[in-house]
């Protein structure tokens, strides 16, 4: 049988049939977390037709393109993409549709070079508080703020040259509202996250150092959790906006940040929301 190549409109119930011939997918398991994405990208017309194929084979089962097909049911809208029937029977050679990470696509899409850790912050930022969501969003959202995301990531990070990976993306966020609803200035902020990740600073002229010591360890053991990657970014963000708001008060904390909710920052969102049109 002949390789054939078709660009063809996937509606949700061409997709369900084409999903009844998957029996012999070398990708047995199906991450719902990619089927999440992909349905958030396709409901907000973020899916462009770029040559990646829903793969058939010789005997017309379904063998790489399982998750785009999810997706498609998922959001309940047609897309249009490139189908390839007639492949030898057993092929496994599939890249399983493995998609760029953000910061891939942001630097691929434009001039500038973010890293991963601005990227876990704008994730966190739109996935939170952002409608619609999605990985379409969040790059969109980084290449429209990058030189403020870049600002807030030199603050947080002291330079950029922050010791612990897990600390980035939450610390940038916070910098990143507090640069955005302007509430806390720029030189507050720069002793903050110095005292926060253990630099020597310089005099401090009366501001307590206690809240950004305090955080710091409820920041640490917050990663300790055994929560979803995202619901402990959300809490450690919360941590860190708490003690600033303590540091720009010279109050003397005495005890560890508890979470509540509605988070104590949601006055600072809404204003970024009005800025960064993500309502």
């Amino acid at each position: 049988m002949a390789i054939t190549a078709k660009v063809e409109k996937i509606t949700p119930e061409i997709a369900k049939e084409y999903l009844k011939m998957n029996s012999r997918n070398p990708r047995k398991r199906m991450d719902w977390s990619t089927i999440n994405k992909y349905a958030s990208d396709i409901a907000a017309g973020l899916w462009t037709l770029n040559g990646e194929a829903i793969i058939f084979d010789e005997d017309g089962y379904l063998v790489n393109g399982q998750h785009r097909l999810c997706g498609v049911v998922k959001a309940n809208v047609p897309f249009q993409t490139l189908v390839v029937r007639g492949v030898a029977r057993g092929i496994t050679n599939y890249d399983g549709q493995l998609r760029r990470t953000v910061t891939q696509n942001v630097n691929a899409r434009s001039n500038v070079s973010v890293n991963s850790h601005i990227s876990s912050a704008a994730k966190l930022i739109v996935n939170n508080f952002g409608a619609p969501k999605g990985q379409g969003m969040i790059e969109d959202y980084i290449l429209n703020h990058v030189d403020e995301l870049e600002r807030a990531w030199r603050i947080a990070c002291h330079g950029g040259t922050g010791t612990m990976k897990s600390k980035c993306g939450s610390c940038i966020a916070a910098a990143y509202l507090a640069l955005r609803t302007e509430s806390i200035p720029h030189y507050e902020l720069e002793l903050f996250f110095r005292r926060f990740n253990g630099i020597d600073t310089w005099d401090l002229g009366g501001y307590d150092i206690s809240s950004a010591l305090i955080a710091r360890q409820m920041f640490d053991e917050r990663g300790t959790a055994a929560r979803t990657g995202l619901q402990i970014q959300k809490e450690k963000l919360e941590i860190i906006v708490m003690a600033m708001q303590d540091f720009h008060n010279s109050v003397h904390v005495t005890e560890k940040y508890r979470i509540a909710e509605p988070f104590h920052f949601s006055e600072w969102m809404n204003e970024v929301r009005g800025k960064d049109g993500i309502d």
